[in-house]
């Protein structure tokens, strides 16, 4: 399950990223990515009402990809596998969350963004980060660098990612997928203007179709 939880995630090739405050949100939200042709997303566990909006997803829309976002312990960890949420993200590189993941054969994607955590990382067995916060960092250079003496991981950038630059992340070998916000702006959630966040997330997949076969 594990394996095609990743593959699925890097054929979308992006992850919403998604802070959401009202759960009457979540459904209507799903339905707006689903149209613009996008079957996953991250729900950061930022808000009170993360956790009833994943309840309402998993419920009402199976079809969709549920990962726990800002996962920063064990105990949240296992509040999100009981959901049925089907990946964790972490902002870092915590040893008994990554530990408590794997036992429990939970994909856990933590961050990392020095080589001290990336050695370590490996040593646990990891192979695929997050590198957050992407742009403030230094970006596709910085990820480069960190890359090149570690060619067996690659990463997945949030933070700054967005319609601009995403090509020129996904063009690179060592990314594995990007996740962001652009796609899913906080005002157009806020407003409840779903069609624009479909339109948005079309316009996102035609260009990942692109880049894909322009690789080729």
């Amino acid at each position: 399950m594990e394996n095609q939880i990743w593959t699925q995630i890097q054929q979308q090739a992006v992850i919403p990223v998604i802070v959401i405050h009202k759960v009457e949100q979540a459904l209507p939200l799903c339905d707006g990515l689903q149209e613009g042709g996008i079957n996953l997303l991250e729900i950061t566990l930022r808000t009170e009402a993360a956790i009833p909006a994943i309840k309402e997803i998993l419920s009402y829309r199976p079809k969709m990809l549920v990962g726990a976002g800002t996962v920063l312990n064990i105990r949240q960890a296992k509040q999100a596998l009981d959901l049925g949420c089907q990946f964790l993200v972490s902002p870092g590189l915590d040893e008994e969350l990554v530990d408590w993941a794997a036992l429990s054969s939970f994909p856990i994607l933590p961050g990392a963004m020095t080589p001290s955590e990336i050695m370590h990382g490996i040593h646990m067995g990891l192979e695929l980060f997050k590198f957050f916060p992407a742009e403030a960092m230094g970006g596709i250079n910085t990820i480069k660098a960190l890359s090149d003496p570690f060619p067996q991981v690659q990463f997945i950038p949030t933070g700054g990612v967005n319609s601009g630059n995403l090509t020129a992340y996904l063009r690179q070998k060592f990314i594995f997928a990007v996740g962001g916000s652009w796609m899913t702006r906080p005002d157009w959630i806020e407003t409840g203007d779903f069609t624009r966040i479909t339109q948005e997330v079309r316009s996102t997949m035609e260009k990942i179709k692109w880049i894909k076969e322009s690789a080729q």
